[in-house]
């Protein structure tokens, strides 16, 4: 039996706009995207150009705020194997959708 993982999702496009979400532990990352996707689409017609090329994982949607070091996500390692877990302040997930590189 998997645990349920909530986390505050964002995407560098979106972050003003937080979203708390909940997935099984055993879900990959994206799946807190597509979420965030329905979520946003839903409530304003929000659409994203494009799918993430990547994710950063903070310990609160504060330290995300005052761009603290975030850990890169493997996106094709479930949830929990990244280290996620549901806190008190609640990580935070922002999903990458600008190649800012280069």
């Amino acid at each position: 039996m998997s645990s349920q993982v909530s986390l505050i999702v964002v995407t560098d496009e979106t972050p003003g706009i937080p979203k708390t979400i909940s997935k099984a532990s055993t879900e990959l990352p994206n799946k807190f995207f597509v979420d965030y996707s329905n979520i946003l689409k839903n409530e304003s017609g929000h659409t994203f150009a494009r799918e993430p090329f990547g994710a950063y994982l903070y310990d609160s949607y504060e330290d995300f705020q005052q761009k603290k070091s975030g850990k890169n996500v493997d996106t094709t390692l479930a949830v929990h194997q990244n280290g996620m877990n549901t806190t008190e302040k609640k990580m935070c997930l922002c999903f990458i959708l600008n190649n800012q590189s280069g």
